[in-house]
């Protein structure tokens, strides 16, 4: 569902989203709009699937919803979003009251893919100059966190002339990262352009970051113009990516490399260069070498370890290759170093294999380990049935009054019904509870129906709060612990009109609080549940109210 998320398919998603047991992430949302799918944020957000902010929105770059969420009153911002947005920014300071700081032109030196979408950020940096008359002087002055200043970003991503820009407009200030920097991400002419015109000297960190990643026209640049020689890492880096021909080359050219090199390569499951390593006993590894390359399912790597090197691995190995799901890789670490892994440690990677999902090893390691006892309520929360059918036939023990709140609080409906048709722990008043708080209508109806705990008013006021009309209406009509005046101050601070109207017509006894109503949507903006209210009330808007909504930059309804 993530990659239909991330991708803009709304129909795949549709489909499954009653069959997942985790919500949509906010890397999922943060690819999506990356990718320019625009349409199923909105979908997402007016459908109340997600919550999300506009400092977030702003920050990856997607101006539509960031108009979207403007247009909601009930949404705010804090000049973070400002700060963050770069071709979202005009919009922003156009639309919003937030003021921005120095740290929206430090963000406008670089493209980082993961704040923003590559575009426009020299155009926002002159815009901000020309049309706020900030001063290049005052960045100057701006002390950054470890001495790393825009020209260094702006190098790392390739950004000459951004970089031009500054320089030219009496911007100076950069470090020796800004070399190493262009020098590991192959911006050959950025590291000219940086030896010709500042101060600072390469390090060998350049020449070691360069050669490592392949880089050689910046390795031939850097030796011939800086007085700059290869270390340890060099061996180190290209080992990490890969790159036997440049190891070759630094070999030849009697650079040493340490225990990093193989470590590293075997976390990437470079074979190639492990053998050439360990064949001409350059620099040996540490039985991190097979405990990376399990977890990350590199068998091949580690059969070539365990057969030609001595250094063995530490319990990290069954662990990680369990929780990477990686079948192949536990039965052989299992069959080969059974004496190393104790109960608890083997323990450890069942329940990590079981969080993640990987049915197929808790059946092994199950098979193999005795006295163990998983929490099934874990796995309730997770919403893995396959994997929770089998604990219960295998180990029924695990399970606690916990496992159905939990499974209701996520809305996995299958794990409730299987819990409530197979187990004899029941639940609390936060199943449903929950399950109305989150929009589950279908799991409260089934709690309704089925079982016996019941709920309380926080089912209704939560519900409320959060827009569940829905919700709000079946328990009005089906239950009889009914609601507190929360439901309804909640309802009117969070601009849900409809929620608002129904419980003041259903809800009677609620009436009295319509004052301090009212003056929750004034306070927030809501001019649309104000004009509702108006004629109900008996008090006049005070000017504390008043005061708190121009605070809250609300000038429209004022």
């Amino acid at each position: 569902m993530a990659y239909a998320v991330a991708n803009g398919h709304i129909h795949i998603y549709e489909y499954l989203r009653d069959k997942v047991s985790q919500e949509i992430s906010t890397e999922t949302l943060r690819e999506a709009a990356k990718n320019g799918h625009l349409d199923i944020l909105l979908y997402l957000l007016k459908h109340h699937i997600i919550n999300i902010s506009i400092d977030q929105v702003a920050q990856w770059g997607s101006l539509d919803v960031v108009k979207y969420l403007h247009q909601q009153s009930n949404v705010e911002c804090t000049e973070q979003a400002i700060d963050n947005a770069v071709f979202c920014v005009k919009f922003l300071l156009t639309h919003r009251n937030e003021s921005f700081t120095y740290r929206a032109l430090y963000d406008a030196a670089y493209n980082d893919p993961r704040i923003v979408i590559a575009r426009g950020t020299l155009e926002l940096l002159k815009y901000l100059i020309e049309e706020y008359g900030v001063e290049l002087s005052n960045l100057q002055r701006r002390q950054y966190s470890y001495k790393v200043f825009p020209i260094d970003v702006a190098s790392k991503y390739g950004h000459l002339k951004m970089i031009q820009f500054l320089h030219d407009n009496g911007y100076r200030d950069c470090s020796t990262r800004a070399m190493k920097w262009a020098a590991y991400n192959g911006y050959l002419d950025i590291v000219k352009w940086l030896h010709l015109n500042t101060t600072i000297n390469a390090t060998h960190k350049a020449l070691d970051y360069a050669v490592g990643n392949g880089h050689m026209n910046i390795v031939e640049y850097l030796e011939k113009h800086c007085n700059v020689e290869f270390s340890e890492d060099a061996v180190n880096y290209a080992a990490q990516n890969g790159n036997l021909n440049v190891i070759k080359f630094l070999i030849e050219q009697h650079v040493n490399c340490s225990t990093k090199a193989m470590d590293g390569s075997a976390k990437y499951g470079h074979l190639d260069v492990i053998q050439y390593l360990h064949e001409n006993r350059l620099g040996g590894c540490t039985f991190f070498a097979m405990d990376k390359a399990a977890s990350n399912g590199h068998l091949h790597v580690v059969k070539y370890l365990h057969t030609n090197r001595n250094e063995g691995c530490s319990s990290s190995a069954i662990y990680g290759a369990a929780s990477g799901g990686h079948l192949n890789v536990v039965k052989f670490l299992y069959k080969n170093y059974t004496n190393l892994f104790s109960i608890s440690i083997l323990n450890e990677a069942v329940s990590a294999a079981a969080l993640g999902g990987h049915l197929d090893i808790v059946k092994y390691l199950y098979e193999n380990v005795s006295d163990y006892v998983l929490s099934m309520d874990e796995v309730a929360e997770k919403g893995n049935f396959n994997l929770l059918q089998y604990l219960h036939e295998k180990h029924p023990d695990g399970f606690t009054i916990d496992a159905m709140d939990l499974a209701a609080n996520k809305g996995h409906l299958h794990i409730v019904k299987f819990l409530h048709d197979y187990r004899s722990e029941g639940c609390t008043t936060k199943a449903m509870d929950n399950a109305a708080s989150h929009g589950h209508l279908d799991l409260v109806k089934f709690l309704h129906e089925n079982r016996t705990e019941g709920c309380t008013t926080e089912a209704m006021d939560i519900a409320a709060q959060n827009g569940h009309i829905d919700i709000v209406i079946y328990l009005h009509e089906n239950r009889t612990e009914g609601c507190t005046y929360y439901s309804l101050l909640a309802a009117a601070r969070s601009g849900h009109l409809n929620v608002v109207q129904f419980l003041y017509e259903n809800r009677t006894k609620l009436n009295k609080y319509v004052d301090s109503a009212m003056a929750y949507a004034v306070v927030n903006g809501h001019i649309h549940i104000y004009e509702y209210l108006r004629d109900k009330v008996s008090q006049e808007i005070s000017t504390e109210t008043l005061r708190e909504a121009a605070k809250n930059g609300h000038l429209d309804i004022l």
